[in-house]
């Protein structure tokens, strides 16, 4: 008998993800030397699974740490601490040509499709050189026209002698979408693949990637603020505030019933036509009579913005407490929300 992911879609046609998890981030830490003494700690104890056909979205504000998270398991920043692995594989790509065979099986898209094009090379050439590089011997005219087919930008011969100026944001995304395809990859992080398009055609780069990820296999990290577009999008959410998880389990779950005094304020701040969260009592949002502060530098990092906080929540940070299933999130103060009526979010958390 196969065993499934946890956070498998229940749709009939969704992809089922086997344990064995594709990438496997184990407790990663980044730190940065700021001088005068003083560290940022961007990433601290982080870990989670990335299965084949599934999504994982990576949720939180600017600064919270997910695209440094991304930078991690793309090999792009040298980690503190902590354990990568790829197919059950320790990852080490210390030298070029480690680096270069890790790349073809972990590519990365960037948020912003314009500048990671060269303006001064056609589409044609964007997508050469990946399948030149990382599909030896393969037909380099006939993989083109299967990677525009995939990211439906057809007649291919329409596109393909474009520049990046010459196309719209999101045919620009399409390309950069087909260049990480190239490589036939087993991993993709999607650093903000849809916050710089218009709100019109977003939804659509969102259904175009849940179809690549359905149809190729490929495991995926989405990292996003919208936790609105999580929800539609991923399997599981992990909640990022200072560098840590603060909370995670299933998208729906994380939604609709958010225990952590952040996500619900992530949540309690997201437009959604179908009111997002309808539990939450919003009714009781007020703004802060002062700008939020940052993250405090001992306990609980969320403890100068939480409403909640005690004595405790300043001398100790707590741990991810597991909930129920696969839920867990980090707060001493869980006593006070109600999983069954939805949590109550408190006056003067925004």
């Amino acid at each position: 008998m196969t065993t499934h992911s946890p956070f498998a879609p229940d749709a009939p046609d969704a992809p089922i993800a086997p344990v064995a998890p594709a990438m496997e981030a184990i407790s990663l830490s980044k730190d940065f030397r700021l001088g005068r003494g003083q560290t940022l700690h961007a990433v601290r104890d982080v870990s989670f699974n990335l299965y084949s056909g599934g999504v994982v979205a990576l949720v939180g504000e600017s600064g919270s740490g997910k695209s440094t998270a991304a930078r991690l398991l793309a090999g792009q920043e040298r980690l503190t601490s902590g354990t990568i692995k790829l197919a059950g594989e320790l990852v080490s790509v210390g030298t070029q040509h480690a680096f270069r065979k890790y790349k073809s099986k972990v590519q990365y898209v960037f948020q912003d499709p314009f500048s990671s094009l060269n303006p001064v090379h056609t589409v044609s050439y964007h997508l050469e050189r990946p399948v030149r590089l990382h599909q030896k011997g393969a037909d380099v005219g006939t993989e083109i026209n299967t990677l525009m087919e995939q990211v439906r930008l057809t007649p291919a011969k329409q596109f393909l002698a474009k520049y990046p100026h010459e196309l719209s944001g999101g045919q620009r995304q399409r390309v950069s979408f087909a260049r990480a395809l190239a490589a036939r990859p087993t991993v993709l992080l999607a650093d903000e693949p849809v916050s710089m398009l218009d709100v019109s055609i977003r939804l659509e780069m969102l259904a175009l990637l849940d179809d690549l990820r359905k149809r190729l296999r490929i495991a995926m990290l989405y990292i996003t603020h919208d936790i609105a577009s999580a929800r539609y999008f991923a399997d599981e959410v992990l909640v990022m505030y200072a560098g840590q998880i603060v909370e995670r389990g299933p998208a729906e779950e994380i939604t609709q019933q958010p225990r952590h005094p952040y996500t619900q304020l992530l949540i309690a701040s997201a437009p959604d036509p179908d009111n997002l969260g309808s539990t939450l009592h919003r009714g009781s949002v007020t703004r802060r009579d002062k700008p939020a502060e940052g993250p405090a530098a001992t306990g609980c990092p969320f403890s100068t913005r939480c409403p909640l906080v005690t004595d405790q929540c300043r001398a100790e940070n707590p741990a991810l407490i597991p909930l129920s299933g696969t839920r867990a999130a980090a707060c001493w103060h869980l006593d006070q929300t109600d999983a069954g009526g939805g949590p109550q979010l408190v006056p003067h958390l925004l």
